[in-house]
C-alpha cells in the first residue's frame, strides 16, 4: 500500500509544474524589445520597423488626437506659436461619483494617456530642430506644450512691449523657452496671464486683451453686455456646427473605444478661441487657419500618418 501511494503523483505538484511551464513558454513568446539606445541615429522608417506594434499604435493615436483635436497641426504646419496637449490625469478618484468612475475606466482616456506616455518614452529618438515639447506638471496632471520655436520667438519679439509690461522685465523668445525647460512655461514663466497665453496660442493680440478684460468682470451681466457690445464670441460657430453634424454620425464604438474616427482628416477641428468677430485681425486668423487646415489634409493624403508626422517633426526645413 505504501509503495502504491509513493507512486501516486501529488496533484498540486503537477499543477505547479504545469503553470511554471506555461509561464516560461509565454515569456519566451513575448516580443523582445531592444534597449532604446539601439534605435538612436536611425531613420524614422528604421525606428518604426523595429519598435513593438503596440507602441506604434499608441504613437499614432497620440498624434492623431493631438493634431485632430488639440490644434498641434496648426503649429506643425503653420505659424501658430504653440498648442496645449492634454496628457495624464494624476489624481483619478473613480469612487467619488458614478461620473468619475466612468471617466476613470473610459477607453478614450486610457488611450490618450497611453499615447502620451509612449511619446515621452520614444521622443528622444526623434530629435527636432524646429519644434520642442515642453511639459507642465502639477499635483493633479501632466500635460504638454508643443512649440514652433521660430514662430514663438517671432511673436515674442513682435509683442515685446506687452511681455515687458506684464512680466516687468525685458525678455526674448529664446530666453522664455530656456526658462520653460527648467520650470512650467505656462503657469510660472508666463504667469498664466491671459494676454500672453492668448498671443502665444495664436489667438491674436486684440482678442487676447478682450478675453482678459472680460475675465476681470465679476458678473454674468457684465460679461454678456461686453460680448454684445464688442461682438465677442466664437469665430468658428458655423464651422463647428458642420463638424458637430459629422461627428454625430460617428459610431459610439469609434468615438469612445477605438478612436478610428480620428483617422478621418475631414474631422480636424479648428483652433478654438474667443474673438472680436468683426476685427480685421480675426478675419485674417480665420483665413490663415482655414488654409493651414487644408494643407494638413493635403499633406496626409495617401501617406502613412505616423511616419509622415514624424518625418515632418524631424525635418530641418519648412517644406512639407
Amino acid at each position: 500500500m505504501k509503495n502504491a501511494n509513493a507512486k501516486t503523483a501529488n496533484p498540486w505538484k503537477i499543477l505547479f509544474c504545469g503553470l511554471a511551464c506555461f509561464l516560461i513558454f509565454a515569456y519566451l513568446q513575448v516580443e523582445k524589445e531592444p534597449p532604446l539606445a539601439s534605435y538612436e541615429g536611425k531613420s524614422v522608417e528604421e525606428i518604426l520597423q523595429v519598435i513593438p506594434k503596440k507602441d506604434r499604435q499608441r504613437l499614432e493615436h497620440f498624434f492623431l488626437k493631438s493634431i485632430d483635436w488639440d490644434a498641434m497641426g496648426y503649429v506643425l504646419f503653420g505659424d501658430k506659436p504653440m498648442a496645449y496637449l492634454d496628457g495624464i490625469d494624476k489624481k483619478l478618484e473613480p469612487f467619488n461619483s458614478f461620473g468619475s468612475f466612468l471617466y476613470a475606466i473610459s477607453p478614450r482616456r486610457i488611450q490618450a494617456e497611453n499615447g502620451f506616455k509612449t511619446w515621452r518614452k520614444y521622443a528622444k529618438l526623434f530629435p527636432m530642430n524646429r519644434f520642442v515639447f515642453l511639459y507642465e506638471e502639477n499635483e493633479t496632471a501632466l500635460s504638454g506644450v508643443f512649440i514652433n520655436k521660430q514662430s514663438f520667438v517671432n511673436k515674442v519679439q513682435e509683442c515685446a512691449e506687452d511681455f515687458k509690461n506684464i512680466l516687468q522685465r525685458d525678455v526674448t523668445g529664446e530666453q522664455l523657452l530656456a526658462e520653460g525647460n527648467c520650470q512650467p512655461l505656462l503657469t510660472e514663466v508666463l504667469q498664466n496671464h491671459d494676454v500672453l497665453l492668448g498671443i502665444l496660442f495664436g489667438f491674436g493680440r486684440e482678442n487676447a486683451y478682450a478675453f482678459y478684460k472680460r475675465a476681470l468682470m465679476s458678473s454674468f451681466e457684465q460679461k454678456r453686455d461686453f460680448q454684445k457690445k464688442f461682438h465677442f464670441g466664437d469665430p468658428w460657430e458655423k464651422e463647428f456646427k458642420e463638424l458637430d453634424e459629422k461627428l454625430e454620425k460617428v459610431s459610439w464604438l469609434s468615438g469612445y473605444i477605438t478612436g478610428d474616427h480620428l483617422k478621418n482628416l475631414d474631422l480636424i477641428m479648428y483652433p478654438g478661441f474667443c474673438a472680436l468677430l468683426e476685427d480685421p485681425e480675426t478675419m485674417l486668423l480665420k483665413e490663415h487657419y482655414t488654409q493651414t487646415r487644408e494643407e494638413m489634409i493635403d499633406y496626409y493624403r495617401g501617406k502613412d500618418f505616423l511616419e509622415a508626422t514624424l518625418k515632418l517633426l524631424t525635418s530641418n526645413n519648412t517644406q512639407k
